[in-house]
């Protein structure tokens, strides 16, 4: 969640079940949330332990099926991913919702699945957040289910169950982050560390941001290929200046995940409020809402991952480990004047994005077209399923009855 906190404390290891305010006491943004992330937690984990790891309701929901004109379609419904409620309004185009095209090709099969995560929303995506009558400042931020469907192909199994091992693995990657010789800045942040293009140790990278990634600006409109007019950020005054990396994107690319283009700002005028860019900007011209994200490695627009300690700032390092960083996996970790140390783990696995993967599909290919293969995992209500004991306790006793007349 890129937003202006000053800390994430919730750890599931501590099996806390509520938060507890005190009077005359300081309200702290990081424990309301915690008691957020509390009452998720419990409530993903009884539904996932109720339903297990996906479930369709009655079975009706996200099917994957040949429309009238041959094109692959999805079902309307609800599926439940890892405890997430994913929902389809109405029967819709896998191609409308795929992150990767689904290609017919003869005689191989591909595995279609579900990838859910929880995307946060600003003010941005959803202007009612702010409320008029303070003047235009963003207040609170939310949370919502995101999710897409992607492709594996030329998987080696008919099977569902083999098939699905072939889903990514998540949490491969580490981090460790230290500051040696103390933390040198004169302003408390919260760090944020993000994986943007994915791959193992040495091709992937990263960028980074020591207001975890909040600063946001909206694109007011594209002046060319290299250039841009933003508005000002709802999170707080914030200016931009020459040599700074802001991320276009728009919210297309954000429901599905992927990240925008990285762009380092050549020239400004903080008068009109126009940029010129390093580089060619313009594929984000057509996306919705489109938004200028700040990050703070320079000069470079992203930063390697490697095994060594790369320096961030203000006495500030970090170095991974591991293999398989994928697109969007981050670390965040508050830095204080007041305390020398950084409050961060070593050897840690991401903090997220937490993706929720279960299979929908497997198709095949042959000269007449595609063959389905259904993964999906039905269930019913406990009412249905109530309903059917006391159906079969009653056929039950009229047998006993019939035989003891007998």
């Amino acid at each position: 969640m890129k937003g202006d906190f000053s800390r994430w404390t919730f750890d599931a290891r501590n099996h806390y079940t509520a938060v507890l305010m005190q009077q005359g006491r300081v309200q702290l943004d990081s424990d309301w949330n915690e008691q957020a992330a509390m009452l998720e937690y419990l409530g993903r984990t009884r539904l996932e332990d109720v339903v297990g790891p996906s479930g369709v309701p009655g079975g009706l929901g996200f099917e994957v099926y040949t429309g009238a004109d041959g094109a692959p379609m999805l079902s309307a419904g609800r599926i439940y991913a890892g405890g997430l409620a994913c929902e389809l309004a109405a029967d819709t185009p896998i191609s409308q919702v795929t992150r990767t095209p689904l290609r017919p090709e003869a005689g191989r099969t591909h595995l279609v699945y579900l990838d859910a995560w929880e995307r946060h929303v600003t003010a941005l995506d959803a202007p009612d957040l702010v409320e008029v009558a303070l003047g235009g400042p963003e207040s609170s931020t939310r949370l919502q289910v995101a999710w897409a469907i992607d492709v594996i192909e030329d998987v080696s199994s008919e099977g569902c169950a083999e098939s699905s091992s072939a889903l990514p693995k998540q949490g491969l990657g580490r981090m460790t982050a230290e500051a040696p010789d103390g933390y040198l800045g004169t302003e408390n942040q919260l760090y944020r560390v993000e994986i943007h293009d994915g791959g193992s140790l040495g091709e992937a990278t990263f960028k980074w941001s020591r207001h975890n990634g909040s600063v946001l600006f909206p694109v007011e409109r594209f002046l060319g290929p290299r250039s841009a007019r933003l508005g000002r950020s709802l999170v707080d005054p914030q200016t931009i200046s020459v040599g700074d990396s802001l991320e276009i994107s728009g919210a297309e690319r954000e429901q599905l995940g992927l990240p925008g283009t990285l762009a380092r700002v050549d020239a400004w005028s903080e008068n009109t409020r126009e940029g010129v860019f390093d580089r060619d900007v313009s594929a984000q011209s057509g996306a919705t809402r489109p938004r200028a994200r700040l990050w703070n490695q320079t000069p470079d627009s992203t930063v390697q991952v490697e095994s060594n300690w790369i320096v961030l700032e203000d006495g500030i390092r970090v170095r991974f480990g591991g293999s398989g960083f994928r697109t969007g996996d981050y670390w965040t970790f508050p830095a204080r004047v007041a305390s020398p140390a950084v409050e961060w783990p070593s050897d840690a696995p991401p903090q997220g994005v937490e993706h929720r993967l279960c299979p929908l599909a497997l198709v095949t290919w042959d000269r007449l077209g595609a063959g389905w293969h259904d993964c999906r995992c039905a269930f019913v209500s406990l009412t249905e399923v109530y309903a059917e004991l006391l159906r079969l306790r009653a056929e039950v006793a009229k047998l006993r009855g019939s035989t003891e007349t007998t």
